[in-house]
């Protein structure tokens, strides 16, 4: 698809091509998405713990059963006290 893209040379047809890719790949996104919620809700049972690691991009959450709580993992990361402090010095003496 990318090289049929490449060849278009029609600025005009080159954008609405990739339009059309774009809208493709939102829906396969979600289909996945769909799909492995699916997957989770049939598999998952009450009282058990599941960990799901997945690119950001995927929102698999909003197709989930609302009894499943979701947590996500990089909103318990110390990325605040970070940019507080900032990074540790290299060259400061180890304790």
């Amino acid at each position: 698809l990318l090289k049929t893209a490449i060849q278009i040379i029609d600025e005009e047809e080159r954008n609405r091509f990739m339009g059309e890719l774009k809208t493709a790949s939102d829906e396969l996104l979600k289909r996945r998405d769909a799909f492995i919620a699916q997957q989770i809700a049939q598999t998952l049972k009450r009282g058990e713990v599941g960990v799901l690691f997945i690119g950001m991009i995927h929102n698999t959450a909003r197709y989930l059963p609302k009894d499943i709580e979701v947590e996500y993992l990089i909103y318990r990361l110390p990325f605040r006290a970070l940019l507080r402090e900032g990074p540790p010095d290299p060259s400061a003496p180890s304790s």
